[in-house]
């Protein structure tokens, strides 16, 4: 449950995060129930009207969603566990908030 909550800060800090002029997230399509608990969290960072729509795809139909799915995941394991390996190994590669990486 940990890792769902985990999930969920790292979805709403990357809504709030979006470059101007985004305007649609795809997301990486789970169970029903984590679909689910996805599109509340998007739906109330949204807002009204919406600035952003977002859609679940498979990652087998869409390969670029394993990126995002990198980054969010070793987001999640620091947040969840304070595993901080994932984060580290991304070092250089992607440009991370001070607030995932602050112990």
């Amino acid at each position: 449950m940990r890792q769902e909550a985990a999930r969920a800060r790292a979805l709403g800090w990357a809504a709030l995060e979006l470059a101007p002029g985004v305007g649609h997230l795809v997301i990486d399509r789970r169970e029903d129930r984590q679909n689910r608990t996805d599109r509340k969290v998007l739906s109330a960072f949204a807002g009204r009207p919406q600035r952003f729509t977002f859609a679940h795809a498979s990652s087998s139909a869409m390969p670029l969603l394993w990126v995002a799915d990198i980054v969010v995941g070793a987001a999640a394991a620091q947040l969840a566990r304070g595993e901080e390996r994932y984060l580290k190994a991304l070092d250089g590669l992607v440009e991370l908030s001070s607030e995932l990486t602050a112990s």
